[in-house]
Parts: C-alpha cells; sequence; structure tokens
C-alpha cells in the first residue's frame, strides 16, 4: 500500500489553522489576566471604600462619646435666665456686611432668609413637626426637646438652578446650643460652634423648602 502523502497547500493551510489557534490561545489569555487585574483592582477599591466608611463611622462613634451632653432642660427655656442673657439675635452676612435680623428691617431680607429664621425657631421651639415640614424630602427627625440657640449668623454662599427651573441657594449657618442635650444635634458639644451648609430649593412657583443640610458643602 502506498504512503499516503498530504498535499502542499493542505500542509499549509493545517499550519495557518495552528498558528491562529496559538494566537487565539494567548488573546484570550491576556483577556482573562485583564479581566481578573479588572476584578482585583474592583475589590482593592472596595476594600478602601469599605475601611474608609467604617474609620468615619468610627471617629463619628469615637466623636460622640467625648462630648458631654445635658439632661433635656425641664422648664421653660425662656424663662432660663443663664440662656436670656446670651445673644439670641439672628444674624445675616451678605458677603460685605453683617445685620442683625430684626422685626422692623425684615424688608431688607430675601424671603429664603426669613424662612431660615423660622426653621431655627422651630428648633428653639423644640417643634419636630414643623421642623420636619420645612425640608423638600421630610428626614423624619424624632423629638427633641426645645433647644437654646445663640450666637446665630447665617452667611450667604451661592446660587445655581438643578436644570429643571428651580433654584438652589446654599447658605452656611452657625449657631451655638447652650446646655446641648443632644436630642437634636450630637456632632457638638454645648456652646461649641460646627458650622452646617444648607441648600434651599426654590421653585419657579415660590415654593421653597430645605434641599440638603449637612456638616459639609
Amino acid at each position: 500500500m502506498e504512503n499516503e502523502t498530504k498535499h502542499p497547500d493542505e500542509r499549509s493551510n493545517k499550519k495557518e489553522e495552528y498558528e491562529a489557534l496559538v494566537l487565539q490561545n494567548k488573546n484570550n489569555k491576556k483577556r482573562f489576566i485583564k479581566f481578573l487585574a479588572a476584578i482585583g483592582v474592583a475589590l482593592v477599591l472596595l476594600f478602601v471604600i469599605v475601611v474608609v466608611v467604617d474609620i468615619s463611622i468610627r471617629g463619628e462613634e469615637e466623636q460622640e462619646k467625648d462630648i458631654f451632653f445635658y439632661s433635656p432642660y425641664e422648664g421653660n427655656i425662656l424663662e432660663y435666665e443663664p440662656y436670656l442673657g446670651l445673644d439670641r439675635k439672628i444674624y445675616y452676612y451678605d458677603g460685605r456686611v453683617i445685620l442683625s435680623i430684626e422685626q422692623d428691617n425684615l424688608h431688607y431680607f430675601d424671603y429664603s432668609v426669613i424662612f431660615l429664621c423660622d426653621f431655627i425657631q422651630s428648633m428653639i421651639d423644640g417643634d419636630v413637626e414643623m421642623y420636619n415640614s420645612y425640608f423638600t424630602v421630610s428626614p423624619n427627625q424624632a423629638a427633641f426637646s426645645p433647644q437654646m440657640i445663640y450666637g446665630t449668623l447665617i452667611t450667604y454662599e451661592s446660587t445655581g438652578n438643578d436644570g429643571n427651573g428651580d433654584q438652589l441657594i446654599t447658605y452656611k449657618m452657625e449657631y451655638r446650643i447652650h446646655r446641648n442635650d443632644g436630642t437634636l444635634r450630637r456632632d457638638v458639644g454645648s456652646d461649641a460652634l460646627k458650622p452646617q451648609y444648607i441648600i434651599l430649593r426654590i421653585t419657579e412657583e415660590g415654593q421653597i423648602s430645605i434641599d440638603s443640610l449637612s456638616a459639609t458643602r
């Protein structure tokens, strides 16, 4: 029986198929390595995020532990002489001058500033229902006692919009709480100062609400 010999074209095709298969395997390995690398990077980033969040939470918890809170004051805070002796006026700073907000000069201020004054009053009154109603989305703040707020300064920061016609105004709000009992704010001690940044949303119809309230811009 005669030995079969392969045609040169057939051998060439086999070689090309083999080389193509080898190249495909190399490409698959490269893609697989890149895929594993991407997963590795994602896992590292996830680990970093978890660690940062954990540190942040632990930091806040440790900070709370270091803050002394009074027991809620029993009685009318507006009859408590030490509180009445503090500067309970609200001041507004527009970037040029600081003015105290009084009943006889309310017309000097934008409605958004008066809105913030009313919001602060809800904290002084300990009116949680009114407090929650000022927000675009209720924060469901738990009941809190009347807050002995004083040394209040509202500072204009910036104005923008959300692209849908609503105006967004950012203010910095600073105030101190005498005998802070922690029922409203647990991030600051008594008579200490920790600014908050508040963004107001004003719709085209003139409705105003608090879009966000935080300790950072």
